[in-house]
This record gives structure tokens, C-alpha cells and sequence, in this order.
């Protein structure tokens, strides 16, 4: 159902605004951390570039968002209050994957072990958090899935979302400045339903992207890194599926009731918004299966 109001426009580029100048100060110390520590993309027969590039570009976005979000919280009573469930229902997950993808960037993961923690950090906010209770498909009835059943398909949809932004992440500007956009319409459709939580949520994220965007256009100065790929595409994820639902685990409230939809078709929507990176996926998988490539090798 359409909500009354957002964020004022004062609040709306405070959240952005601090993420954005955050985000391009804190890189430069990024840069200069993951010199330090050889945390670096060194160049090889895959890559163009001649000279070894720093990561951590990931973490300089998330730390923009979250000096963001956590300043406004703590500024705002109704941030703070009523809509910290919804900043941190969304975020945490984000926070935790780029965690996870800031591990595989300096430690270098097994596939398995990053797959694993992807899924258990997908289906606590599935469970705990937002899922896909009604399937609803143009020229199709809509069905009512049960906790279950829409706790897994909601952690697979943020799964194959995390791992399609990973897959985008082959050109400099690209992953960071596709999200910034991504994320932009996000608030515009918060907005719109009168969620100002998300709406602020979606804003923090788009002015860390773009504050890093500033270091990451071609020839970039530092990478995104599995930190960046991983948590935008959670975040993303996280936030498309809390579209239109007000405060988080209360699935059971109406699990059973009436078919309630906060508007026609989500899931079929949230796939078209999703579309570029569920594409880059298909069609990875299809051509790595018809070259004989396993998924697992770069």
C-alpha cells in the first residue's frame, strides 16, 4: 500500500551526503591500509592493468553508509527509534557479506566456505527479517508460501543476487556505479511507499557508492574487491525484498490469512529490477557449461 511520505529532502541529502564525503575520504585510507598489507590486484594474464591496484574499496563504502547511518540514528528520534529495527534488519546482512567478501579478498576462501556463510547470513534475514510470503506472477493466481518454503527462496534470490554483482565486478566503474543508480531508484520507491527507514537506507549506500566511484573510474586506483560485490549485493538484495513491508519478523502475523501483497507482483518486479546481474549469471553458467569450465575456477 502506497505510504504518505519520506524522508524531508534536509534528512534525504544529510544521509547521502555524509556517506558520499565519508566514503571518498576513508578510500584514501584504505588505499593506503591495503598497500601496507599487500592486500592488492596484482597484475596477471586475465587483467589490464600494469601495476598492482589496492582493494578495500568495498569496505570504504560500507564505512561511509555506516557513519551515515549511524549519525542520523543517533540525530534523528525517528530513525533511532521506530526505524532502527528496519536500518538494521537490511543492513547487518550487508555488513556481514562484506565482511565475508573482505575475508575472501585477503585471505582467498574456499568457494564452499564463502557459499556457506553467504546462505546463513541470507536465510537469518529471510527467517528473522523480510521474505517472499506471496508469489504473484502476471496471468497467474498468487500463492501464499509458507515460512519455510518462503524463508528458501527469498535466501536463494539474495544469494544468486550477491553472486551476479560479483560476476558484473569486470570493469572499472561498472559494479560501483551501476549500484549507486540501482540504489537511487531504491529510495525513490521507498519513498514512494513511505518507508523513510529504506529510503535513508538506500541514500546512505548510493553516496558511499559514489563517493568511492571517484576512485574507482577508469584507470581505477583501487577495486572493489569480493568486500564490495558481496555487500552491495546484499544490501541491494536485502532492501528489495524489504520493499513495501513495514517492520521486520512479523511474518506470521498474516502468513495464513488473506492473499496480502504490498503491491501487485512483487517478485515478478523485484526479478526485472534484478535483471542485469540475474542475466550476467545465466549467462555465465551457460557459457561456462558449454566450454566444459567449472563455476569455481576464475
Amino acid at each position: 500500500m502506497r505510504g504518505d511520505k519520506g524522508v524531508g529532502i534536509g534528512i534525504a541529502l544529510e544521509a547521502f551526503g555524509i556517506a558520499a564525503v565519508g566514503s571518498l575520504l576513508l578510500a584514501q585510507v584504505c588505499m593506503s591500509v591495503a598497500v601496507r598489507f599487500h592486500w592488492v590486484d596484482r597484475p596477471g594474464h586475465r587483467k589490464i592493468h600494469r601495476k598492482a591496484v589496492p582493494y578495500l574499496g568495498g569496505l570504504a563504502i560500507f564505512l561511509g553508509a555506516s557513519l551515515s547511518l549511524g549519525l542520523l540514528a543517533f540525530l534523528d528520534p525517528a530513525l533511532g527509534g521506530a526505524g532502527l529495527p528496519v536500518l538494521l534488519a537490511c543492513f547487518l546482512p550487508a555488513l556481514g557479506a562484506m565482511a565475508v567478501g573482505l575475508w575472501d579478498d585477503v585471505s582467498d576462501l574456499r568457494p564452499r566456505l564463502k557459499f556457506g556463510l553467504q546462505a546463513a547470513l541470507a536465510l537469518a534475514f529471510s527467517w528473522y527479517g523480510y521474505s517472499f510470503s506471496t508469489i504473484h506472477i502476471p496471468g497467474f493466481e498468487a500463492v501464499m508460501l509458507g515460512h519455510t518454503l518462503s524463508a528458501l527462496l527469498t535466501s536463494f534470490v539474495i544469494v544468486a543476487l550477491a553472486n551476479g554483482y560479483n560476476m558484473m565486478d569486470g570493469s572499472d566503474g561498472l559494479l560501483v556505479g551501476g549500484s549507486a543508480a540501482t540504489l537511487l531508484v531504491l529510495a525513490l520507491a521507498a519513498r514512494w511507499q513511505g518507508q523513510a527507514p529504506l529510503e535513508v537506507l538506500a541514500l546512505a549506500g548510493a553516496g558511499g557508492c559514489v563517493g568511492v566511484l571517484l576512485w574507482n573510474l577508469p584507470p581505477a586506483r583501487i577495486y572493489m574487491g569480493d568486500a564490495g560485490s558481496q555487500g552491495l549485493g546484499f544490501l541491494v538484495a536485502c532492501a528489495l525484498v524489504a520493499l513495501g513491508k513495514n517492520a521486520p519478523g512479523h511474518f506470521w502475523d498474516n502468513a495464513f490469512a488473506e492473499i496480502n501483497e504490498p503491491f501487485s507482483y512483487k517478485v515478478f518486479l523485484v526479478g526485472i529490477f534484478a535483471g542485469w546481474p540475474a542475466l550476467e549469471v545465466l549467462l555465465t553458467v551457460a557459457r561456462r557449461t558449454l566450454q566444459g569450465r567449472r563455476l569455481g575456477v576464475a
